[in-house]
């Protein structure tokens, strides 16, 4: 049974704004149709702190961004430093990582991965290089199953240290549908 309600005027009871449907409702407003909006959830903000993490040469190390400072729907791991999604969808991502060393960082380079290494979203190398940092980003569609991470490789040169206090981030978002 379809209803109507007809009236001359809304008036909002109190607050600053007036709700017609909810999140995913079609709304038809004089032949025009509208979607309702929808909202860029889950969203989270991890940085490294406390100590710098050691990285060896000659392997694929995942960056530790241990904590997260904002973790909207709780889908950042601080103990396996992925992010894992409770609704599926299109997301942004953005990784940073900084280190502040005289060593050489030689032949790096830092992925951005979905599941595994062999699903690179995003890479960036760099040779010989001194006090620098690399970022990686990408927009990538996400099932509920699939996890984003950041990694780490350099070919030689030793160990070297990943900078902490904000110089070393992972951040992502879903966008809006």
């Amino acid at each position: 049974m379809v209803s109507q309600l007809k009236v001359n005027e809304i008036i909002k009871q109190s607050g600053s704004s007036i709700s017609i449907g909810e999140s995913g409702d079609t709304i038809n407003l004089a032949g025009a149709t509208y979607a309702a909006a929808g909202v860029n959830t889950p969203y989270f903000f991890a940085e490294r702190t406390g100590s710098g993490q050691t990285v060896s040469a000659t392997t694929t190390t995942t960056i530790q961004y241990n904590t997260a400072t904002i973790n909207e729907g709780s889908c950042y791991d601080n103990s396996t430093y992925k992010f894992t999604p409770t609704t599926a969808g299109v997301y942004f991502f953005k990784a940073k990582m900084a280190w502040n060393s005289a060593d050489d960082w030689d032949n790096s380079e830092m992925n951005l991965l979905k599941n595994s290494t062999s699903t690179k979203l995003d890479r960036y190398t760099v040779s010989n290089v001194f006090y620098n940092s690399l970022m990686v980003s990408a927009i990538v569609s996400l099932t509920t199953s699939d996890s984003v991470y950041a990694t780490i490789y350099q070919s030689s040169g030793g160990t070297k240290d990943v900078l902490y206090g904000g110089w070393s981030f992972f951040t992502g978002w879903k966008l809006i549908a």
